[in-house]
């Protein structure tokens, strides 16, 4: 599998979950995502004391259970690592039924590596902090609990992906903005912002996808949520147990949509006039 296709298929699984989340640069961390994905997949997650020269452990048992283990002896950063690059070979669709996280390189750890750099410091998360917020090189090892080489590499590969810029002077970019000699880091990253952004931009989200996901920890969802509610051919793209109805008063109509087995129609129309109450008043 090439860079680029995984770092697309990375962008895609974590702008997605961004934008359905509506979570801003300054407001990302992995952990989130990590535990909707194990969920969703419904993989197991825990700490083991492994053998020394294994970090991480994923396992497909002969009843198709999934489970990832990490080293309990290991820093923060590096168990944070050890299970983005494990639940990348699950994202990444790996061949095989056991994937063991060591010294050894093989094709699919490099893939798993490059994919957890990806979850850990997306580009787009990088970009915000640096040139929005100001962060300095400590400051985003703090906020995205990362290490200082995981950090480096991410935004060398930011850098050397996106411009022509040489190696060794990417080199001392990175080295100047860790030491704070300077920031012309930000300026360079100013320069491909466009690509940076379009990448982000085009990451689509379905609405019925959007929809089936916020219902999962919502009771109801509004078209101030999923404006696509309020149109008629929408409607017949909706599953049996989910219901559709609107609430208008005082010139302003909002539709809200809920899971019909789980919640009765008083209940929802209920919730979805206080939401009403709080824009009319």
């Amino acid at each position: 599998m090439t860079k680029q296709r995984i770092t697309s298929i990375a962008q895609n699984y974590i702008y997605k979950y961004m934008k359905m989340n509506d979570i801003k640069t300054h407001q990302y961390s992995y952990h989130s995502f990590f535990h909707y994905m194990t969920n969703k997949l419904d993989i197991l997650v825990m700490e083991h004391n492994l053998h020394n020269d294994i970090a991480g452990l994923s396992i497909i048992d002969k009843h198709g259970h999934s489970s990832i283990s990490y080293q309990k002896a290991h820093h923060p950063h590096r168990q944070n690592f050890t299970k983005c690059h494990e639940l990348g070979h699950f994202l990444l669709e790996h061949e095989g039924s056991v994937f063991t996280f060591s010294h050894e390189q093989s094709p699919q750890e490099s893939e798993a590596n490059l994919f957890a750099g990806q979850i850990l410091a997306p580009d787009i998360i990088l970009y915000g902090k640096i040139v929005k917020d100001n962060k300095t090189f400590q400051e985003i090892l703090k906020d995205l609990e990362i290490s200082s080489e995981t950090l480096k590499i991410r935004l060398t590969q930011l850098l050397s992906d996106n411009s022509t810029i040489s190696p060794k002077t990417i080199e001392t970019i990175i080295q100047d903005y860790l030491t704070l000699k300077n920031n012309n880091l930000k300026g360079f990253l100013e320069e491909i912002s466009s690509k940076i952004i379009l990448d982000y931009q085009n990451v689509k989200i379905d609405p019925l996808e959007h929809l089936e996901y916020l219902l999962e920890f919502n009771d109801i969802v509004t078209s101030l949520q999923v404006p696509e509610l309020s149109k008629p051919s929408f409607k017949n793209k909706l599953p049996t147990h989910l219901s559709l109805q609107h609430y208008w008063g005082k010139g302003i109509e909002i539709y809200y949509c809920y899971n019909n087995q789980k919640l009765t129609a008083a209940k929802a129309k209920k919730n979805a006039k206080n939401i009403w109450f709080s824009l009319a008043y």
